[in-house]
């Protein structure tokens, strides 16, 4: 049998430390507690220190990769975009929000009140014309909160607190977990190439499935006991994020046409104009990790005809813009599908308009 999905998505889905001069894909940025005495950190997802910023304050970070910028929210509402590469601050502003913050390819999202303490409303930031409103609030008080490239990650600040996602208007969308351990919950990041979460506590990293098990901690460097109340992944650099294809109306969903041995896929256009090109991916029906790239390009063409695999199968369509590929669909719990063993390109999921 032979078999599509329909979430066919878009293109779009640290030793000693070195000085701030570079960048380090697929790390970790840990924040300050609260305080300008100590150094942001950027680490691997091991806890290795790669690079310190500082002495500097920050209670939030959140990266916009396509601009090279990192901007650092302190506990009294300042945020100061930084170039990703050297540090160089730009010029600062205030806003709404003291706590653990993200960036979803448009807006700044913040947690946190005035203190700076955990606080159950949601601010959204535009970091263009720096207003900030209320956006949403949640039934629990807030302090971290992360993207994962459709919608946040919320992290309840208690022991054993609880992670939950929301879409942008503040509607759980069903996955959460509780954190272990008897460790309070404090900033988040989200690991786009395998769709985990990383969690800071006193001095300290956890890194959970989406489900909540356990995949990991480390100690945070130098041991010097802040509580993790900033933390942001940053993914892969050097090109624009990429959307997704359509998984119902108005747009065209993935089709399937059997003639004979082969099979013609069709697709609608992915929700960003600057996705000029699509890959094709098959997998084993049944085992929905298993998929690998049937096509890394179709030239532009909204159509491809292959002969499939033998067995039960199933296709996903991913769009590109030469640089990163895009989603892959979404799973039943409202999650990102993950790349599987093989990729095209690396992903970098974008907002759709």
């Amino acid at each position: 049998m032979l078999h599509t999905t329909l979430a066919v998505v878009l293109a779009i889905a640290l030793g000693g430390a070195a000085s701030p001069q570079a960048q380090f894909t697929n790390s970790l940025w840990i924040g300050t507690d609260n305080t300008s005495s100590r150094s942001a950190l950027n680490t691997d997802r091991n806890g290795t220190l790669l690079q310190s910023v500082g002495p500097v304050e920050a209670t939030g970070f959140a990266i916009d990769l396509n601009a090279n910028v990192i901007y650092f929210g302190t506990s009294v509402g300042k945020i100061t975009p930084r170039d990703l590469t050297t540090q160089v601050p730009g010029a600062s502003w205030s806003a709404s929000g003291t706590e653990d913050m993200t960036f979803d390819g448009q807006f700044i999202w913040r947690a946190g009140a005035v203190g700076p303490a955990s606080s159950p409303i949601i601010n959204k930031i535009d970091p263009t014309t720096h207003v900030s409103v209320q956006a949403f609030t949640v039934p629990f008080q807030a302090l971290g909160i992360a993207w994962d490239g459709t919608g946040l990650w919320i992290a309840e600040f208690t022991f054993n607190g609880l992670i939950q996602r929301f879409d942008v208007a503040g509607n759980p969308t069903g996955p959460s977990f509780h954190t272990a351990f008897n460790s309070t919950n404090g900033g988040l990041a989200f690991d786009p190439t395998d769709n985990s979460i990383y969690v800071g506590t006193f001095n300290k990293v956890f890194h959970y499935t989406t489900t909540g098990t356990l995949l990991g901690s480390f100690t945070i460097p130098g041991g010097d006991g802040r509580f993790v109340d900033g933390l942001e992944f940053e993914g892969t650099l050097g090109g624009l994020s990429a959307g997704r294809v359509p998984e119902s109306a108005p747009g065209v969903p993935l089709t399937l046409t059997k003639s004979g041995s082969d099979v013609t896929l069709a697709w609608g256009a992915s929700c960003l104009v600057t996705d000029a090109d699509f890959e094709v991916y098959e997998g084993t029906l049944g085992s929905f990790a298993s998929h690998s790239p049937r096509l890394c390009t179709t030239g532009g063409a909204l159509t491809a005809t292959i002969t499939p695999i033998s067995g039960d199968r199933y296709f996903l369509v991913v769009p590109t813009n030469g640089t990163s590929e895009g989603s892959y669909g979404l799973q039943s719990d409202g999650s990102e599908r993950p790349q599987g063993s093989s990729a095209c390109l690396s992903r970098q999921i974008g907002s759709c308009p």
